[in-house]
């Protein structure tokens, strides 16, 4: 997470100056921001389904241990299907 932050701050700090384009052959269309954004939208979208199972396991864990190996199989099923992961 610290990573992220820094990368974040410092990918905003260095966002180009449209007062000083002379200087640089950079364009200036797409804001640092909205970059930044897109590039972590990609990369998270793709692990929200392994942050949802892996919060999940330890309800299913608990289940199979008090009942079996199938009530917590279909219990976990349902949260799935109904994104209620409690």
């Amino acid at each position: 997470m610290p990573i992220m932050v820094f990368t974040w701050l410092l990918v905003l700090c260095a966002d180009c100056d449209r007062d000083f384009r002379a200087f640089s052959d950079i364009s200036c269309n797409v804001s640092a921001s909205e970059a930044m954004a897109s590039m972590l939208s990609t990369w998270y979208s793709v692990y929200i389904l392994f942050f949802l199972v892996v919060t999940s396991m330890p309800l299913f864990a608990e289940m199979w241990m008090e009942r079996n190996f199938g009530v917590a199989l279909v219990r976990w099923f349902k949260q799935l299907c109904t994104c209620s992961f409690l």
